[in-house]
């Protein structure tokens, strides 16, 4: 996988992203899970199932679409992040919303070797091309038409096999078909008679991703519980 040609097409006029995904070097090999529930990092010889988190959007009010600093947005905050996780700058608050997803994946409390290890294995994109200016306001209709072309885009790209939707309101905004996906709802996952909702995308080439609705990390969001839900989607690709 190359990511720097994925970069550049992401970045072309004709798809429009603003915000380049964070890709984990290793993020094609995926990951997968032992009988017993243990994580398992997957491999060229051996790889497991691709993994995409998504969240809804980042908070800027001076954004500047003709400044390309802002193209490399998520990169940097799993960079700071990581960078806390290891000491090498302070570890703050906004950081525990990654740090509550990484576990859902590990299913166990990480240490900061973890962190990087986990965050090898995935990719991470925000669905909005446009910042909010302020946690939980709505986007507007607009917002989220922009921002169609681009997430398919980043979905024909990097092919994941499961996408791990940050939040009920995101999830019911997800457009459902493009000219090269169509999205269908899915059987959801259940656990502990909990419905986690489900959706799956079609690629014309034949692949399947299946998108799970999962609580925002950010508030009331029990790693341990949503570990089972993720283990249980993993299985089921």
């Amino acid at each position: 996988m190359d990511i720097n040609n994925i970069e550049k097409e992401l970045l072309s006029n004709e798809v429009g992203t603003e915000f380049l995904p964070w890709i984990g070097n290793d993020y094609e090999f995926g990951v997968t899970y032992t009988p017993k529930g243990e994580l398992v990092y997957g491999t060229k010889q051996d790889p497991g199932v691709r993994l995409l988190a998504l969240g809804e959007s980042h908070y800027a009010d001076d954004f500047d679409k003709t400044d390309p600093k802002f193209h490399d947005f998520t990169k940097e905050v799993v960079r700071d992040y990581l960078a806390g996780r290891s000491g090498k700058q302070n570890f703050q608050r906004w950081m525990n919303t990654l740090l509550k997803f990484e576990r859902s994946i590990s299913g166990n409390e990480t240490s900061g070797l973890e962190s990087q290890e986990i965050w090898n294995h995935l990719a991470f994109y925000n669905f909005l091309q446009t910042p909010l200016s302020m946690p939980r306001m709505q986007p507007n209709d607009t917002e989220l038409v922009e921002s169609k072309k681009p997430f398919f885009k980043v979905l024909d790209l990097l092919e994941p096999d499961i996408i791990l939707v940050w939040g009920r309101r995101l999830y019911s905004s997800l457009p459902m078909e493009s000219d090269y996906f169509t999205g269908k709802e899915g059987e959801g996952i259940y656990i502990d008679g909990y419905r986690a909702d489900s959706l799956i995308y079609c690629k014309k080439n034949g692949h399947q991703s299946l998108a799970i609705s999962l609580y925002h990390p950010s508030v009331g969001f029990d790693w341990r519980f949503w570990n089972s839900i993720i283990k249980k989607g993993v299985a089921n690709v």
